[in-house]
């Protein structure tokens, strides 16, 4: 099976590049088969401005609003959501025709050379690649920024003081910018129980100094939770006071970070390369369908 797939050559016109939600809504609207290597998903806290219209994927933007200590806080629907949509629209087409497969991917003049694994390799001619993610394409790399910022998303697992009424925490610094609670996923069953992720926005030459550190954005939450309100689970009544409730400490231990880059990487442009800076709400509001007519047919079933 590999010998026959690495002498069949797929042709296409265009082919975008990259599994953003970005990547997925621009080659839905244009019909374009999308290639790989990384999947690049939205995040459990990635939910849509409420105006945004999602009618055309028969998508209802609900607004929701978020429990915060000051100013109120809306939002729409999340965006994992219509990533899995779309996803699964364009591999029912055959226009995400290696799936999740692709290890590694080089261009060579107008083709691509993909190895899947288990040394097969699959091979692709274009007339242009539209760049959407970095890191996909071995030997195509985006220009290099200087000192480029970061959104830093700390996990943090709450192990005391999951229950509270908080879904939000703003602060006016880009070290621990918010706090975002969410239902917890470690804890089986219908309780209303919630870990959070700390969101930083840090600069590349910052963050391997320890002021910007897992541990300090661990440290800088638990303060700005306790001086929310927020306490650790029960322990008991006051002895002196029996109708008040004691509580433990709140604690906090750090589960993973992720690094997502806080700007657009810029591509050397060609007549075969072609990067694109358009965000999410501007390729929905450009668009009004798919020029797929399966695509189209699927949307309108699903």
């Amino acid at each position: 099976m590999g010998v026959k797939l690495a002498r069949h050559v797929y042709e296409y016109d265009k082919i975008v590049v990259g599994s953003s939600l970005r990547a997925l809504l621009y080659a839905y609207y244009n019909g374009f088969p999308v290639i790989f290597t990384k999947i690049n998903q939205p995040t459990l806290i990635d939910y849509f401005d409420p105006q945004v219209n999602l009618s055309g994927f028969n998508l209802q933007n609900d607004t929701f609003e978020l429990v915060s200590a000051k100013e109120k806080e809306f939002r729409g629907t999340s965006k994992i959501e219509l990533w899995k949509k779309i996803s699964f629209m364009l591999s029912l087409s055959g226009l995400m025709p290696l799936s999740d497969k692709a290890e590694s991917i080089r261009v060579d003049g107008n083709s691509l050379r993909i190895v899947l694994g288990n040394a097969r390799m699959a091979n692709f001619d274009f007339n242009k690649l539209i760049m959407f993610d970095e890191g996909n394409i071995i030997n195509i790399k985006p220009k290099q920024e200087k000192n480029p910022r970061f959104k830093v998303l700390d996990w943090i697992a709450v192990k005391s003081g999951m229950s509270h009424k908080f879904d939000i925490i703003n602060t006016e610094d880009d070290f621990v910018k918010k706090i975002v609670f969410y239902r917890s996923l470690r804890i089986m069953g219908d309780r209303d129980v919630k870990d959070l992720v700390s969101v930083s926005y840090i600069n590349k030459d910052d963050l391997q100094k320890h002021e910007y550190s897992e541990a300090y954005a661990r440290l800088k939450t638990l303060a700005l939770m306790k001086e929310t309100g927020i306490r650790g689970r029960r322990n008991g009544r006051d002895t002196k006071n029996p109708e008040k409730y004691k509580y433990y400490a709140i604690k906090l231990e750090n589960d993973r970070r992720e690094l997502f880059p806080d700007f657009f990487h810029t591509w050397e442009h060609s007549d075969t390369i072609e990067g694109n800076h358009m965000t999410e709400s501007e390729i929905i509001s450009s668009y009004s369908d798919t020029d797929n007519e399966y695509l189209h047919t699927l949307n309108d079933r699903l």
